[in-house]
């Protein structure tokens, strides 16, 4: 099938092609156990790179909206959008793991004054920190906004944290020896404002999480973070356990 290749300014041809493949899936056009075209099939129709077919079937893949199969092919698996994020906590490894598995794209990465507000609400000290704010997950069909604020002393460059794939917590802690004492988190329910709504690509007025973490270590808070999940695309998952009785 010959799709209209529609780019968006500044956005890479592989996402443009998997973004119309996504749209393809969900009109059927692909039902569910369809095979999709070939790397090849997609560089002649499209006239495109093989790894710009590769990284467009990546995405979809990711989003388990298919399954590549060696000496299959690509196989659409499902038809119905990209699964919700779950998180699972029992402790601090989990909550690092998400970091780890939702990664964020930088939007701005500047030092600024948090306002008497975010002090409040996040127990930061008067004073300049790092201000990181992105976009979580595929951009495509991103799971949450972030504002992260980071101690400047502390915080890795946006290159750094560009290039990998661990949380911002896990590089500090290697970097300084500052060990997360603990973590405290609130969630609760919010609505999401148009321009909220148009960064994560669903309608205003959509439902939200709407978490805040700070992480404590010996000295305080040395990094803390606000980010809003759309409905529908995370789910918050927790294990509570009975003390042993001695």
């Amino acid at each position: 099938m010959a799709m209209q290749r529609r780019s968006r300014p500044h956005e890479p041809l592989y996402r443009t092609l998997a973004r119309d493949l996504r749209q393809a899936i969900a009109a059927r056009v692909y039902p569910q156990g369809a095979l999709l075209p070939t790397e090849e099939e997609l560089c002649t129709a499209h006239a495109i790179s093989r790894h710009t077919a590769r990284e467009a079937l990546r995405l979809l893949a990711e989003d388990g909206l298919i399954e590549r199969r060696r000496g299959a092919g690509s196989i659409v698996a499902r038809s119905d959008g990209p699964r919700p994020f779950t998180q699972s906590v029992r402790g601090v490894p989990e909550l690092l793991q998400y970091a780890r598995d939702a990664r964020l794209v930088i939007d701005t990465y500047a030092p600024a004054q948090p306002t008497p507000r975010e002090r409040a609400e996040l127990g930061l000290v008067a004073g300049k920190w790092i201000r990181i704010t992105g976009l979580r997950g595929d951009p495509e069909t991103p799971i949450a906004i972030s504002i992260i604020h980071v101690r400047p002393d502390l915080c890795p460059s946006r290159s750094e944290i560009e290039a990998s794939a661990g949380a911002i917590t896990e590089r500090i802690e290697k970097r300084s020896g500052i060990r997360v004492e603990r973590i405290e988190q609130s969630i609760t329910a919010a609505t999401l404002t148009a321009a909220e709504a148009r960064r994560l690509r669903v309608a205003p007025g959509t439902p939200a999480l709407r978490t805040v973490r700070q992480y404590v270590g010996a000295d305080g808070v040395f990094q803390a973070s606000v980010s809003l999940h759309p409905a529908g695309r995370f789910t918050y998952s927790m294990t509570l356990e009975r003390a042993r009785r001695r």
